[in-house]
């Protein structure tokens, strides 16, 4: 039992650690890249709002995949659980960002974040020929 929990957890832990890193280099990188994308105050435009919720969406549906591949049991599981924590969490950056981001902006990358997470796990599940 605890060795399951063990795995479940680390397996979240990695799948977290891989979503944020994407999502962190994607992020810091584009206005960089496209400054003509950023405001001269520090918002950005909509073009770079576009990109990063596809991006949250692509990097979500991979950390739910790794999820799913490395819990040794109950996969899918423990992505819904990883996508129940990126929606608590999700909850908590969009209160301490909303001064910064267009509301519609937040709303999307809260319900974007856990369906691309639990459409990892369904698309590891799917590719092991459990659904």
């Amino acid at each position: 039992m605890i060795d399951g929990l063990m795995s479940g957890f680390l397996a979240m832990l990695a799948g977290f650690v891989i979503m944020a890193g994407l999502v962190s280099a994607v992020s810091a990188s584009l206005p960089r890249l496209l400054p003509e994308w950023v405001e001269l105050d520090g918002t950005p435009r909509r073009p770079l709002i576009a990109v990063n919720l596809c991006w949250s969406f692509l990097a979500a549906m991979i950390g739910g995949y790794v999820t799913a591949c490395i819990a040794s049991s109950n996969p899918l599981d423990t992505a819904l659980a990883l996508a129940i924590v990126m929606l608590v969490l999700g909850a908590i950056g969009t209160m301490q960002s909303r001064e910064k981001y267009p509301r519609w902006y937040l709303l999307l990358l809260l319900i974007i974040t856990p369906m691309g997470v639990a459409a990892g796990g369904l698309a590891r599940m799917k590719y092991l020929g459990l659904l």
